[in-house]
């Protein structure tokens, strides 16, 4: 990716369980990751999509980033999207 430059990734979230996915929080690491999803409650069997988007403006070298996803699965109470990249 070139400075200042944006790149986008969609991620699809299904409810695999038999009770509504609520995802509480979501949380990038730094404010150059942003998101948009439809809906934070997933009713079971339901799939939503959900785009990140990240700004490279003012960045260069390599990236590690990340979006935390806190969620009401007892299973799977917390889930960590990775943004890894280099900017040239």
């Amino acid at each position: 990716l070139q400075k200042n430059e944006s790149a986008s990734q969609t991620f699809r979230i299904t409810n695999t369980g038999k009770s509504a996915l609520i995802l509480r929080k979501i949380q990038p690491s730094i404010p150059a990751i942003t998101y948009t999803l439809d809906k934070k409650t997933i009713a079971p069997g339901e799939s939503v999509e959900m785009t990140v988007t990240f700004n490279a403006k003012n960045r260069r070298g390599r990236q590690n980033l990340s979006i935390d996803i806190i969620a009401n699965d007892p299973s799977h109470a917390q889930t960590v999207i990775k943004v890894i990249g280099n900017i040239n």
